[in-house]
C-alpha cells in the first residue's frame, strides 16, 4: 500500500483534471465566463492547466515541492508548534492578520496560536510571531505569559498602526478564575506585549453568579470615528459540556489597555455549543453572529429576532 496510495492519488487527480477540462471545453463562451472561481482556479493551477512544456510527473513533483528543492510531505514554513491541536471550539475566529506601515511601505504578517509544549494539559500559553515581507524574515517568537496559566483559545486583530492585539483566556491574575485576557504589542512586529487588559471579575459575574467564568472569546479592536472599542463575544463555562450556557457581549471603550468596561454587559442568548464569531469595521459597526437554538415544538421562537 505504501507504493500504491501515491499512485492512486495522482491518478485520481489527473482524472479529475481531465474531467474539468473536458467539461469546460464543452461550455459556450458565456458559460465559461460564469464558471465558478473554484473551477477557474483548478484549470489554471491544476495538474493539466498552465505549466506547459513539462511532463505530468514533473508537474506532480513541483506541486509538492518547497522552493523547487525537494519533495516535502507538507510544503511551507513552520510558524510554531503545539501538542494541543484543538485551537478553538465551535468556530475558528481569526488567528492571522497583516498590516502595512512605514516608508517604504512594509507589509507584516502576524501569527497567533495556543501553544502547549508537551503533554501536560495545563501548561499552555498564547504565542505570537510575525513575518516581514520586505526583509523576508521572521520576528521574535514570544510567549505572552508563563506556561502554567491555563492560557489558550487565541485570536488576533491588528491596530490601524500595524500592532498586533492578541486575546484568549487564562488565569494570569492569580485569582483562581479563568477570564478573557487581551494584550497589545508596543509596535509593529516587536513582540512586546506589556499592555494588557482583562474582563473584570464584576463584569464577568454579571447576573448574580459569583465565581462565574466567561471564556473562549472572539474579539475585534475597533478604531472608529468616535470611540476606540474592544468588542468581546464570549461564552459562560458551564459545569458540563451539555449544559445551556449564556453568551455574553463585553465592550471596553478606550485606547489599547486603557478605558472602561461596560457594566452590565449584554447577555445575547443561551446556547449549547460555542459556535459564534464577531466582526467590526472602522465606521463604527459591529456584527455578532452565533448558532441560535431552535425552539421546542409549540414554543415561541426566542431567538428569531
Amino acid at each position: 500500500m505504501i507504493v500504491r496510495i501515491p499512485s492512486l492519488l495522482i491518478l485520481s487527480s489527473l482524472l479529475f483534471a481531465v474531467m474539468v477540462v473536458t467539461a469546460f471545453a464543452a461550455m459556450s463562451s458565456v458559460e465559461r465566463q460564469g464558471t465558478s472561481p473554484i473551477v477557474n482556479g483548478s484549470l489554471r493551477y491544476g495538474l493539466l492547466g498552465k505549466n506547459n512544456g513539462t511532463s505530468v510527473s514533473d508537474r506532480v513533483i513541483r506541486k509538492h515541492t518547497l522552493g523547487g528543492v525537494a519533495p516535502t510531505q507538507s510544503p511551507g514554513t513552520v510558524i510554531g508548534a503545539t501538542w494541543y491541536d484543538c485551537q478553538h471550539l465551535g468556530s475558528m475566529g481569526r488567528m492571522i492578520g497583516w498590516s502595512r506601515h512605514g516608508s517604504p511601505d512594509t507589509m507584516i504578517v502576524h501569527f497567533s496560536w495556543m501553544s502547549m509544549p508537551g503533554p501536560v494539559f495545563f501548561a499552555r500559553q498564547y504565542r505570537y510571531d510575525s513575518w516581514n515581507a520586505v526583509t523576508g524574515s521572521f520576528g521574535v517568537e514570544t510567549g505572552l505569559q508563563s506556561e502554567d496559566d491555563y492560557a489558550g483559545f487565541v485570536g488576533l486583530d491588528v491596530t490601524e498602526d500595524g500592532r498586533a492585539v492578541i486575546g484568549g483566556h487564562n488565569r494570569e491574575w492569580s485569582d483562581g478564575f479563568t477570564d478573557c485576557h487581551f494584550y497589545w504589542d508596543s509596535g509593529p512586529g516587536l513582540s512586546d506585549f506589556t499592555a494588557q487588559a482583562q474582563v473584570p471579575r464584576e463584569v464577568a459575574e454579571y447576573g448574580g453568579y459569583p465565581n462565574q467564568e466567561v471564556i473562549w472569546p472572539k474579539f475585534r479592536y475597533q478604531e472608529g470615528p468616535g470611540d476606540t472599542v474592544l468588542h468581546v463575544f464570549a461564552l459562560e463555562a458551564g459545569v458540563s459540556a451539555g449544559d445551556p450556557q449564556a453568551l455574553y457581549y463585553f465592550r471596553k471603550v478606550g485606547m489599547d489597555a486603557t478605558g472602561t468596561w461596560d457594566n452590565p454587559p449584554y447577555v445575547v442568548d443561551t446556547m449549547y455549543t460555542p459556535g459564534y464569531d464577531i466582526a467590526a469595521n472602522n465606521d463604527g459597526k459591529v456584527a455578532l453572529v452565533w448558532t441560535a437554538n431552535l425552539p421546542c415544538p409549540g414554543d415561541p421562537c426566542d431567538t428569531c429576532s
